[in-house]
C-alpha cells in the first residue's frame, strides 16, 4: 500500500480520475473541476500545507456551500486522511495517543446511543449517530496521529482556524453590507451567517477564533505582527456580533477572559478596566445602548428558550433512564407543546422545531438528558470533569518549564469553558453526536493539545 501511494503515476491518475468519476455522478462540471483543481494541489503541496488545509475544507467547503459537495468532499477528505496516515504510520494505532478514560468514555456513549436508539424505537438514529460519532472521532485521531509526524503542526493547525473565520468573517460583512441597515430603523432583528446557513453554527467558529487569535497576539513581539492580529481580532469579534450569536458572543468572552486569567492577568486587568468604561459610556448614552440592545436583544435572551427547556424537563419526567432517543426531541415538542397554537410563541417553537437540525433542547446538558436520559447526562459531567482533571494536571505540570505548551493548555482550557457556557444556552458546539460543522472548531484545539501532551511522552505508562 505504501509503495502504492507513493508511485507518483497513481497519484495523478487518482487526483484526476476521482474528480472526473464525480462529474458524472452529480453533472456538475464546475464542482468537477473544482476538485480536479484541489486535486493537483493535493499532488504539489506538501503535508505541512495540505493536511491543516483539509481542515480548512471541513470548516468552509463542507459547511453550507453546497449540499451537493458535502458528502462528497467529506467522504474525499477522510478517504485521503486514512490513506495519509496508513502511508505514515502504516496499519499500526498508537492507543497512547489520548488516555485510556477518554477511549472509555465515548465508547460508552456510542453504547448509550445504540442501546437508547433501540429501547425507544428510533433503531436508525441510534445506529446513524453511533457511527457519526465513531467516524468523527477517528478523525480527530488521525489529525492528532499525523500531527506529531509534521512540523508546526500544532502552529498550522490554530492559525487554520483563524483563516476560516477570517473567510466566514468576509462573507458575514458582505451579507451585512448588502442588505444595509434598515433593521436598526425598523428595530426588527436581522441575523446574518454569510456562507453558513446555520449561524449558531457560524457563531461556534468566529467564537472559537477570538481566543485563538489573543493567544497568538499575546506572544507576539513584533509591532507590525501584533498590529495584523488586533485587525484580524476586530474584524472577527465585529463579524461574531453580527451573527447576533449570543451564546457565541458569551463563548469568545468567557474563553479570552480565562485564557488571559491564566497567562496574563495584568492584561486582563486592563482589559477589564477598558471593558468598564466602555459599559459605563454605553449606560451615559442611551442612544448607543439603544442600538446594541436591538442588535443582541437583551430583552429575548431567554423567551424561546425558556418554552424549549419547559418542552425538555416534561421529556425527561417522564423518560429519565433512557430519554426518548437520539434525535428524537422534535418529536415530543408539540405534544409537550406550553403555549397556544397560532401565537407568535408558537411560531418561534416551530422555527427551532423545523431549522435546529439537532440540538433542539438549546442546553448542552438537557439535550443529552431529554434524548439518552440520565445515561447521557452522565456522560456530559464525566466529559467534564475527565478534561478539567487532565487539563489542569498537564497546565500545572508545563507551568515554568515549558511556556508554549502551557499556553496551549491554557488556550484549550479556555475555550473548552467557553464552549460549555455556550453550552446554557445552545446544544452545539461540544459533541453533537459528531456533526462537523458544529464540533470541529473546538476539536481542532483538542487535538492541538492532546497532540501537545503527547509530544512531551507525560502519560503515564
Amino acid at each position: 500500500m505504501e509503495n502504492l501511494l507513493e508511485n507518483r503515476k497513481v497519484q495523478i491518475g487518482l487526483a484526476f480520475i476521482l474528480p472526473l468519476i464525480t462529474v458524472l455522478l452529480i453533472h456538475n462540471l464546475v464542482i468537477g473541476l473544482a476538485l480536479i483543481s484541489a486535486a493537483v494541489l493535493f499532488y504539489t503541496l506538501s503535508d505541512e500545507v495540505l493536511i491543516p488545509f483539509t481542515l480548512f475544507a471541513f470548516l468552509i467547503f463542507t459547511s453550507d456551500v453546497s449540499e451537493t459537495i458535502r458528502p462528497i468532499l467529506t467522504l474525499v477528505i477522510l478517504t485521503w486522511l486514512t490513506f495519509k496516515y496508513v502511508n505514515k504510520l502504516g496499519l499500526t494505532i498508537d492507543f497512547n495517543l489520548f488516555p485510556k478514560s477518554l477511549y472509555f468514555l465515548f465508547g460508552y456513549l456510542i453504547t448509550v446511543l445504540l442501546i437508547s436508539g433501540f429501547i425507544n424505537s428510533a433503531y436508525i438514529n441510534g445506529i446513524t449517530f453511533a457511527v457519526k460519532s465513531l467516524v468523527f472521532l477517528s478523525m480527530i485521531f488521525i489529525y492528532t496521529a499525523l500531527s506529531q509526524e509534521l512540523k508546526n503542526s500544532e502552529r498550522n493547525f490554530l492559525l487554520v482556524l483563524i483563516i476560516a473565520a477570517l473567510v466566514l468573517s468576509i462573507s458575514v460583512l458582505i451579507e451585512f453590507y448588502k442588505s444595509g441597515i434598515g433593521f436598526i430603523i425598523s428595530n426588527v432583528v436581522i441575523r446574518y451567517g454569510g456562507i453558513y446557513s446555520n449561524i449558531n453554527a457560524a457563531g461556534v467558529l468566529l467564537s472559537t477564533a477570538v481566543p485563538v487569535i489573543v493567544f497568538f497576539l499575546s506572544k507576539e513581539k513584533h509591532q507590525a505582527s501584533r498590529i495584523f492580529y488586533f485587525v484580524l481580532l476586530a474584524i472577527i469579534s465585529v463579524s461574531l456580533i453580527i451573527t447576533n450569536s449570543r451564546a457565541s458572543i458569551l463563548a469568545a468572552a468567557i474563553g479570552t477572559l480565562i485564557y488571559l486569567f491564566l497567562i496574563n492577568r495584568k492584561l486582563l486587568k486592563r482589559l477589564l478596566l477598558f471593558s468598564s468604561l466602555f459599559v459605563v459610556i454605553l449606560i451615559l448614552f442611551t442612544p448607543i445602548y439603544d442600538l446594541i440592545s436591538t442588535v443582541l436583544r437583551f430583552e429575548r435572551i431567554v423567551n424561546t428558550r425558556s418554552y424549549i427547556w419547559d418542552i425538555a424537563y416534561d421529556i425527561i419526567s417522564n423518560n429519565i433512564i433512557f430519554g426518548v432517543g437520539p434525535g428524537m426531541f422534535p418529536n415530543f415538542i408539540y405534544k409537550y407543546l406550553p403555549v397556544m397554537l397560532g401565537t407568535w410563541d408558537e411560531q418561534s417553537i416551530n422555527f427551532v422545531y423545523s431549522e435546529a437540525g439537532l440540538g433542539h433542547a438549546h442546553n448542552f446538558f438537557l439535550f443529552y438528558f431529554s434524548e439518552l436520559g440520565l445515561l447521557g447526562l452522565l456522560f456530559t459531567v464525566a466529559f467534564a470533569v475527565l478534561f478539567y482533571n487532565l487539563a489542569f494536571r498537564y497546565f500545572n505540570k508545563f507551568k515554568g518549564s515549558n511556556y508554549t505548551d502551557f499556553r496551549i493548555t491554557a488556550l484549550a482550557i479556555s475555550l473548552f469553558t467557553g464552549a460549555l457556557a455556550r453550552g446554557i444556552f445552545e446544544s452545539i458546539g461540544i459533541f453533537s453526536y459528531g456533526w462537523i460543522e458544529r464540533d470541529l472548531p473546538l476539536w481542532i484545539v483538542l487535538a492541538v493539545f492532546f497532540s501537545t501532551i503527547n509530544k512531551n511522552r507525560v502519560y503515564a505508562k
